[in-house]
């Protein structure tokens, strides 16, 4: 089963959307958030070094206002060098979130992705135009591994995953299908399903 972290009292828990059986608190109501903070994409033993670096903001904060620990945590993880997502905290709590950071003097911790598995057959991998992959991860910060449609210049679309390597934008394609980088027109994200079909994302062009 799914090991994850809750971002209330920096323990592990037992699934990523479950309630956390040390403190009750649900998810972040962001499925995305709360997917990337598991074992699917972190090992678990940095899954706990990051619940320490919760409970030292805890243990820090004295401004009494909510969201201030949470948006302290996303803010350093935002400025961490593994670029894991990137997200700026509300602006009526962003000075308290800075002073948060200053007073718990987080340490710089090693965040180490654990091994991610893709089925089917081999993976062709093509990286993204920087802006398209920049203008895609303001509009989705807390996604890793994201289904998506990719429109190429022979007029086709095509199915991939795009993966957040370290701050650039890989795309994770069927082998069979031949392209490169500069035959992409634009990019969506992919939902499934009826609402997929009847409401798709709009695309957002390469140039």
């Amino acid at each position: 089963m799914t090991i994850a972290l809750c971002f209330n009292c920096g323990e592990t828990k037992w699934g990523a959307l479950c309630p956390c059986e040390k403190c009750g608190c649900k998810g972040t109501g962001n499925i995305e958030l709360d997917i990337v903070f598991s074992d699917h994409h972190i090992s678990a033993r940095s899954l706990e070094d990051l619940g320490k670096l919760i409970k030292r903001l805890h243990a820090a904060d004295t401004s009494g206002q909510e969201g201030v620990c949470f948006w302290a945590f996303i803010a350093y993880i935002s400025q961490h060098p593994s670029e894991l997502l990137k997200a700026n905290p509300p602006a009526e709590i962003a000075a308290d979130v800075d002073r948060l950071l200053t007073q718990a003097s987080l340490p710089q911790i090693e965040i180490e992705m654990a091994e991610r598995r893709f089925s089917g057959p081999p993976a062709n991998a093509i990286p993204l135009p920087s802006r398209l992959f920049r203008i895609y991860i303001e509009s989705f910060p807390f996604e890793v591994i994201a289904r998506v449609e990719v429109r190429v210049r022979d007029g086709g679309v095509i199915r991939a995953d795009l993966v957040n390597n370290g701050g650039e934008g890989m795309l994770l394609v069927d082998e069979s299908r031949k392209f490169d980088a500069k035959d992409i027109l634009a990019l969506r994200r992919r939902k499934s399903g009826l609402l997929g079909w009847l409401f798709p994302e709009r695309w957002v062009l390469a140039g």
